[in-house]
């Protein structure tokens, strides 16, 4: 996920490179969107774990004003030290590589704190994105545990139908048709077939 976002929001930066400074060659804008997407997605469990152990929207828990507002002043909080990792790491990981290619670097040039602030700001959008993210993808685990519980209840109920008692009776019925409605026995043998198929498919998965 974070290589197909850094190669968009590469192939981006590239293009803007090229329009309005040709002489930067395409590997530094790669390496810049790279590098941020990368550090992001090493922090990215511990945003998970903040946004699990504070949670800012109650899913699946009785709604608290108070606590609700506690947990979203804590994420505001958590923007700070989320964004000097980030920009830590992404300088870090941008120094090495411009190293190795004996090209000088220097983060932020004569401005690292109007630098450091720059990516502030990115990271104020960026970190309440990655805490949606986050709720969306529990809700939907919930939602999705919720069906399965339905379904294996509504199965655990069928599966109680199913009872001897309950087959003879069908088939007294079925014997009783056999004579007056033919047609009729035939449809309740194949519905009663569709039935036992199904419970015994359901059982074996």
């Amino acid at each position: 996920v974070w290589t197909v976002l850094g190669l968009v929001n590469a192939a981006h930066a590239i293009i803007g490179a090229a329009r309005f400074r040709p002489s930067t060659p395409a590997w530094e804008p790669f390496l810049w969107e790279m590098s941020s997407l990368y550090t992001v997605g090493l922090l990215f469990p511990l945003v998970r774990y903040a946004v699990r152990r504070f949670p800012p929207l109650p899913i699946g828990r009785t709604f608290a004003p108070r606590k609700i507002f506690g947990a979203v002043l804590l994420h505001c909080f958590f923007i700070v030290p989320f964004s000097l990792l980030h920009t830590f790491g992404m300088a870090s990981i941008r120094s090495v590589v411009y190293s190795l290619k004996a090209v000088p670097y220097r983060f932020g040039g004569d401005n690292l704190g109007l630098q450091v602030l720059y990516e502030f700001y990115k990271d104020v959008t960026l970190y309440p994105v990655l805490v949606m993210a986050v709720l969306a993808f529990d809700y939907y685990r919930r939602y999705r545990n919720r069906e399965l519980l339905l379904a294996k209840a509504q199965l655990q109920n069928l599966r109680v139908q199913i009872h001897p008692h309950f087959l003879f009776n069908t088939l007294n019925m079925i014997s009783e048709r056999m004579y007056n409605d033919p047609a009729e026995a035939d449809r309740m043998i194949a519905r009663l077939s569709d039935l036992l198929r199904f419970a015994l498919k359901s059982s074996d998965e």
